[in-house]
């Protein structure tokens, strides 16, 4: 008896871990969306329009305002006031 119980707490441990490991995924998949893909995708699309003259480079302060990709924005800010 006490060894079927102690294999119903694991079984039970182990479902609740699965669940904290892909709640993490999850988690870690939604942060990575925010942080670092949504603003590439974003720059993939205003860096032809920046350098054909149809968009403002002060306009990357608002499609990139935050993420990985802000730190490197007045970079290309620059770059594209000098062209």
């Amino acid at each position: 008896m006490i060894a079927g119980g102690c294999l119903a707490v694991t079984a039970a441990a182990t479902g609740t871990g699965l669940v904290l490991v892909v709640a993490l995924l999850c988690f870690l998949a939604w942060r990575f969306e925010r942080r670092w893909a949504r603003p590439a995708r974003a720059l993939r699309v205003c860096l032809p329009q920046i350098l054909d003259g149809t968009m403002s480079p002060d306009e990357l302060n608002r499609v990139v305002a935050r993420g990985g990709l802000a730190g490197i924005v007045p970079n290309i800010q620059r770059l594209a006031r000098d062209k």
